[in-house]
């Protein structure tokens, strides 16, 4: 537990986002990691001087944007955590809808996204990615007609592709694109779900043969395809937030691994 983190540098303002503002430049600046504990409540209360109720809002805020956990008990109290690119997912859903982006613009951006990602991945791709590329192939495979599996599998091959290329800036934006997109309540068929594992398959042997100019066209006409069927089967553009899509969207949440991994 951090317990000599000091709120005298505050500046005046709503006192409940200041106390969340301290703690995101103390994790900013090193001061808080991953796994750290705040100081109780009681002692939040005295070093910040504001009462219980300000105390308590400032921590729901950084609850509310996944920077702690809050956990009840003798043990329990605020705990530093890794922000979850699901949240961002869900704010940047909500932004879309009332923007009223539609499948389209989204199918655009992600045909300029994923051509550098297949641009380094292709350069920078280890034999450990290959594995879990594979991977992905095969689970869509072994059972094409298992709908949330093959969106799970089939999105999780893209965020693995950004992950191969060791930009952890766009593995990051990988991973909330992809969340968003998880979230388009477009159908899947047992025929479609083998004619993405065959495009994956081909983007892989382009990756493989280092041929660059094939990949991104195989990527690209992937993307089309793709986009073309959240196109047609998308109501008025935009496609609602569902439980069972957000519950995939957890299910995509892939932890980035070291920058010297392979």
């Amino acid at each position: 537990m951090i317990s000599d983190l000091t709120f005298a540098s505050m500046k005046q303002g709503k006192a409940a986002q200041q106390i969340a503002a301290r703690v995101r430049r103390a994790v900013l600046a090193g001061e808080l990691q991953i796994g750290d504990r705040l100081p109780p409540e009681r002692e939040l209360i005295r070093l910040t001087g504001y009462s219980r109720a300000v105390v308590r809002e400032g921590l729901r805020i950084l609850e509310a944007d996944g920077l702690i956990a809050l956990h009840a008990g003798r043990n329990g109290g605020a705990v530093i955590e890794r922000p979850s690119a699901d949240r961002f997912a869900s704010t940047l859903d909500v932004l879309l809808c009332f923007e009223s982006i539609g499948v389209k613009e989204v199918s655009e951006v992600l045909s300029m996204f994923e051509t550098r990602i297949v641009e380094l991945a292709v350069d920078r791709v280890s034999a450990h990615d290959l594995e879990d590329l594979r991977r992905t192939i095969t689970r869509i495979e072994e059972d094409p007609k298992d709908v949330e599996r093959v969106r799970i599998e089939s999105n999780r091959f893209h965020i693995l592709l950004a992950e191969a290329t060791r930009n952890r800036m766009l593995a990051l934006l990988a991973r909330i694109i992809r969340q968003v997109v998880i979230r388009m309540d477009y159908e899947s068929h047992e025929t479609s779900a083998l004619q993405i594992a065959k495009a994956h398959q081909r983007i892989l042997d382009a990756i493989i043969a280092k041929d660059v100019e094939t990949a991104k066209r195989r990527a690209l006409r992937h993307l089309m395809a793709c986009g073309d069927v959240m196109s047609a089967e998308a109501k008025g553009g935009r496609v609602p937030l569902t439980d069972r899509n957000s519950r995939l969207a957890e299910a995509l949440a892939i932890t980035p691994r070291p920058r010297n991994d392979g």
